[in-house]
């Protein structure tokens, strides 16, 4: 008798696990039906948007490839380009005068809150040998109360590794000194590009193209 009770138990137990089984695949059959719709309404124009012309048809790759062709365009097009590039330092001992100085402007002062600390400012000079343009970075500081001013540093923008970082085709010429950001950082164009340069340090500048 408790045999065939555990019979009896064991077949009703079989019966539900199947009857669940065809449960579980008619919910899914009905999910694949509506992820199926509602990618082919989505691939239809609506007609109460007059702008349908707009609207990705899901049912086209070529579509889509193109509109994610388009979408890279914009984004690298708005994309700000950063790098970092190098200053060549000079020894200011030897070279204490600059020939063919064609602009020069010193940002204000960034003056120490500690008087064991000198206050700092920087100095641009573009310069010009024949149609050549040159960028120079000098680094001054002063002592207290503003008096002692001397050139801490001298360098000079690398501008063939600048030129090909932004793609400055052609020669270096034409550059223009905008204005000063701050006391270490100012804005210049070149090629009918504007560019926004921050001293790091006496070796490195950190140079951002604004737009072009």
């Amino acid at each position: 008798m408790h045999r065939g009770f555990l019979i009896v138990v064991s077949g009703r137990c079989g019966f539900r696990q199947r009857r669940l089984n065809l449960a579980l695949d008619f919910m899914k059959n009905i999910l694949l039906l509506v992820i199926t719709l509602i990618t082919l309404n989505c691939g239809k124009p609506n007609k109460s948007d007059s702008s349908s012309s707009n609207i990705i048809h899901l049912d086209s790759s070529d579509s889509i490839i193109k509109s994610l062709k388009d979408t890279t365009k914009i984004v690298y097009k708005i994309s700000p380009q950063l790098e970092v590039i190098p200053l060549e330092s000079e020894d200011i001992e030897d070279n204490i005068f600059y020939t063919w100085v064609t602009f020069l402007s010193e940002s204000k002062i960034l003056w120490s809150e500690n008087d064991s600390t000198r206050s700092v400012a920087f100095r641009v000079l573009i310069t010009t040998s024949e149609i050549y343009n040159y960028i120079y970075i000098e680094k001054i500081t002063y002592g207290e109360e503003g008096f002692g001013k001397r050139i801490e540093y001298r360098s000079r923008l690398n501008t063939i590794i600048f030129s090909d970082k932004f793609k400055i085709t052609g020669e270096f010429t034409g550059v223009k000194f905008s204005n000063w950001i701050s006391y270490n950082s100012f804005i210049f164009t070149i090629d009918n590009k504007r560019f926004e340069l921050t001293i790091l340090n006496q070796n490195e500048a950190q140079i951002l193209l604004c737009d072009s």
